[in-house]
């Protein structure tokens, strides 16, 4: 008997990462799937750019930073349940791309889904892009889910003059 695919949804609070998961709902939901949210904390990331020597005020920046990642974390529960779909939350610290390949490795997901925020090259050249990195490192197929109203200003004025 068959217990369904594991599927891992990379969410990180953001409308890109929510077009994620609705595209799952909506495009590759079955019956019988475990949904495993990751999302990650990246403490590197978080308090970097804070060089002002004031060892109190970078802790208290990243216990507030930590104590949003926990509440996000419950909050990605709540939504699992809302939408009646079977799984868990992984809430994790590190760099959010080898921890989203590393749990779905450790889970034997059949798919990985993402949103991507639609960096230009120059950016994701600099800064690196969680997305990516996932297209690169998995060993299962991805799915990058890139809602295009977000992206292209010309399909938003398009659409407020043909609605």
């Amino acid at each position: 008997m068959e217990d369904g695919r594991t599927i891992i949804v990379a969410l990180d609070g953001s409308h890109h990462s929510d077009y994620a998961f609705d595209w799952y709902l909506n495009n590759s939901k079955k019956d019988g799937d475990n949904v495993v949210i990751v999302t990650c904390f990246d403490k590197h990331h978080a308090h970097h750019g804070h060089g002002s020597g004031n060892v109190h005020e970078v802790t208290t920046k990243l216990q507030t930073d930590l104590d949003t990642h926990k509440s996000q974390a419950e909050s990605f529960k709540e939504k699992l349940r809302l939408a009646g779909v079977k799984g868990d939350v992984v809430a994790s610290a590190g760099k959010p791309g080898e921890v989203v390949v590393h749990v779905a490795s450790e889970r034997n997901a059949s798919m990985i889904i993402c949103g991507t925020r639609g960096h230009g090259a120059i950016r994701r050249t600099l800064m690196g892009s969680i997305s990516n990195y996932i297209v690169h490192h998995s060993t299962i197929p991805v799915v990058v889910c890139r809602n295009k109203a977000h992206h292209n200003p010309a399909n938003e004025h398009h659409n407020k003059h043909h609605s």
